[in-house]
């Protein structure tokens, strides 16, 4: 029905009466009994739109419910796509909750509800319906994905690592599903764990400037300052305003054991005349990090 209410209380008090009375006119039109309880819904009686929905099913005649269910939901599916369309979240999550009560075993109303779930940041609250979709659908990799990134943002980082590698089993040509991966293993201090994500990354997207960057991090991490080298610059002839962002990674350190670089030991990876590993070497050296220095100019 197209001219049903837009969404305030008055406006769902006066569909609720109106499909009263049309109901009370013509006891046998079905739909009305949809659109009441719809209202009633709406309006944040679930009990009522409940009460009305099975009174209307209990009077359907034998092999029409079914139908009659499948026409239900259908209205209430199309009703949480217009309210997340309109921007509410609260309103589809609790059309797609009723959905799963006739359908339960509906993936994809499963997914709907998590999605509705986390644009309210009820994030821990949506991983529930994103796992029974995941269960439903075992092949399905979407919700495994949408896990992944919210276990990541959680701070959950072995289950969003679980989770991004599952993803990638199901579909192994996603860059940016090894690129979460890395980073994942990055946020754990893993760099040796973090290069084989970042590299797979480049090989499906081998002009990525971010993969560049993260794997000449991580390499860095790792003393591989030639292959960090290599990699930083890379990054940046691909995106030369990533050496702004470079600059920034860390504060400035004194501590003479810390191998973040700072701002001029960056400028030094970056440096495009030629002489990056001299410069590079003296920084090293002036801040204490010896052994780097020294592998630096054995590198030059």
């Amino acid at each position: 029905m197209n001219d049903f209410p837009n969404g305030t209380a008055n406006d769902y008090g006066a569909a609720i009466a109106f499909y009263t009375h049309a109901i009370e006119d013509q006891p046998d039109v079905v739909e009305s009994y949809w659109y009441l309880g719809l209202a009633w819904l709406l309006q944040g009686d679930e009990a009522a739109a409940q009460t009305v929905w099975i009174a209307a099913l209990s009077q359907a005649a034998p092999g029409q419910s079914d139908q009659l269910t499948t026409d239900l939901a259908d209205l209430l599916i199309a009703e949480a796509t217009r309210q997340c369309q309109h921007h509410r979240p609260d309103q589809a999550g609790r059309l797609y909750q009723q959905v799963l009560e006739l359908q339960p075993e509906a993936a994809d109303i499963q997914l709907a509800l998590g999605n509705a779930l986390a644009a309210q940041g009820d994030l821990l609250g949506a991983l529930i319906p994103w796992q029974m979709a995941a269960t439903l659908q075992p092949k399905w990799v979407v919700p495994h994905e949408r896990q992944a990134e919210v276990l990541h943002k959680l701070g959950r980082l072995e289950d969003a690592i679980a989770c991004y590698s599952h993803a990638l089993v199901l579909q192994p040509h996603r860059a940016e599903l090894y690129q979460a991966l890395g980073r994942c293993y990055v946020q754990q201090n893993q760099w040796a764990a973090a290069v084989a994500p970042f590299y797979q990354a480049l090989q499906l997207q081998p002009r990525c400037a971010a993969a560049w960057g993260n794997l000449g991090y991580t390499q860095l991490q790792l003393g591989n300052l030639e292959t960090a080298i290599a990699s930083i610059q890379q990054a940046v002839q691909l995106q030369p305003s990533l050496v702004e962002q470079y600059c920034k990674w860390v504060t400035p350190s004194t501590a003479q054991s810390s191998l973040q670089p700072n701002a001029d030991f960056l400028q030094a990876l970056l440096s495009s005349d030629g002489d990056c590993y001299g410069k590079l070497g003296r920084l090293l050296s002036n801040r204490g990090h010896l052994n780097l220095a020294i592998a630096t100019y054995q590198a030059a």
